[in-house]
């Protein structure tokens, strides 16, 4: 069984709350950790920083992660991520508003398990989240212990 804990990385501050409007009302989210750029992201992962203390069962069974971050870039993270043997099986969405094709193969070739765009929508964003939601924390299949972290 995962966790429930979605990590959301977004600078835009609109489109975290969305998200965590949304995602509270997952019946698979058990806990929401939002973050405002790449580097609170990856020493929430990595449990550095800030974030030292964490507890390992705090770790996320999702990371939905925005390309254009301050401070570490979204693929920066995404590439640092994947570097990470206990992070290899665990499913990063990428979720942003970039239309570049670039962005899509570079997200992709950096071990993205999905690419999103954000609909213009705030309807159709919060459908997306709620899709995503269910696929990666209860329809996709995990090895059992395997990453994401078990309870």
């Amino acid at each position: 069984m995962r966790n429930g804990l979605v990590l959301v990385v977004d600078d835009n501050p609109d489109h975290a709350e969305l998200a965590v409007m949304t995602l509270s009302h997952h019946r698979l989210v058990r806990r929401i950790v939002c973050v405002r750029d790449g580097m609170e992201a990856f020493e929430y992962l990595f449990r550095c920083g800030a974030y030292q203390s964490r507890p390992e069962h705090e770790a996320p069974s999702l990371v939905l992660l925005d390309l254009k971050l301050p401070r570490m870039s979204g693929l920066e993270l995404l590439q640092k991520i994947r570097a990470e043997a206990a992070f290899v099986d665990l499913p990063v969405v990428i979720i942003t508003s970039s239309g570049e094709e670039g962005d899509v193969l570079e997200g992709l070739r950096r071990g993205a398990n999905s690419f999103v765009r954000k609909p213009i929508n705030y309807s159709a964003f919060a459908n997306y989240l709620d899709l995503i939601a269910t696929y990666w924390l209860m329809v996709n299949e995990v090895l059992p212990g395997r990453y994401p972290a078990s309870n």
